[in-house]
């Protein structure tokens, strides 16, 4: 935004916000204000980024998303890059934040080691896009 260039926000979640491109502090504020807003809420009809709606973002957009990653989320990266957007992943890690609050026996160590593979699976489908 300190550059010139244009910011809009698509939060995918309740409520689901959408500001339209614009520059400037005002806009600037609108995110902000619109970000503190959102809360974490579980919504079986956006449990998946397959349903994003890619073809609102103007061409050649920089895409920022902010996704845990839910299984089979790496399929909307491909589509994003055939419409010629430039795509940054933001994807903290839920698990570890269960580890930290549940200490693990013998069974939970190993599906903390299964789920951080498969996680690390998905992330790397990403990466070679």
């Amino acid at each position: 935004m300190r550059l010139g260039n244009r910011v809009s926000l698509l939060f995918y979640g309740r409520p689901t916000i959408n500001l339209l491109p614009d520059y400037g502090k005002t806009q600037l504020h609108q995110i902000l204000r619109a970000l503190a807003q959102t809360a974490i809420s579980s919504n079986t009809g956006l449990d998946s980024l397959q349903y994003l709606p890619v073809h609102i973002f103007s061409s050649h957009s920089l895409v920022l998303i902010l996704s845990p990653l839910t299984l089979n989320d790496w399929r909307l990266f491909p589509r994003l890059r055939a419409y010629g957007y430039q795509v940054l992943l933001i994807s903290p890690d839920p698990f570890d934040y269960l580890r930290d609050v549940h200490p693990p026996d013998s069974t939970t160590k190993l599906a903390n080691r299964l789920v951080h593979a498969e996680r690390q699976l998905e992330i790397q489908k990403i990466r070679q896009l």
